[in-house]
């Protein structure tokens, strides 16, 4: 699976909506490679440094690919949810906030 079966998503960040992310999370509950999920961007406490490690590996794994993106505030398939849309965690909040600084 290739970055041309994801040409319907928006290319620019400021265009992305809470509804893009949701619908990527249903419809691919196990990233299929050309894509991954982070909870955090940011992470703290004592895995820090093997959380970093691993978002530092996923964005080598991409470049090297030919591309991908990492879903950051997606939480990992490894996380046990009841359902997909509870692998969302704190995009809803950045999405507000961008939307409301570019006046949306």
């Amino acid at each position: 699976m290739g970055l041309e079966e994801f040409k319907d998503l928006p290319s620019r960040l400021e265009d992305w909506k809470y509804e893009t992310v949701e619908y990527l999370v249903k419809k691919y509950e196990f990233e299929p490679g050309t894509f991954d999920y982070k909870d955090v961007l940011n992470p703290s406490g004592p895995n820090q440094n093997n959380y970093l490690a691993s978002i530092r590996q996923t964005a080598c794994s991409m470049a090297n690919t030919g591309g991908g993106f990492i879903l950051f505030g997606v939480k990992d398939r490894k996380v046990a949810v009841a359902t997909p849309e509870d692998r969302i965690t704190g995009i809803l909040y950045w999405i507000q906030k961008a939307g409301h600084a570019s006046g949306c």
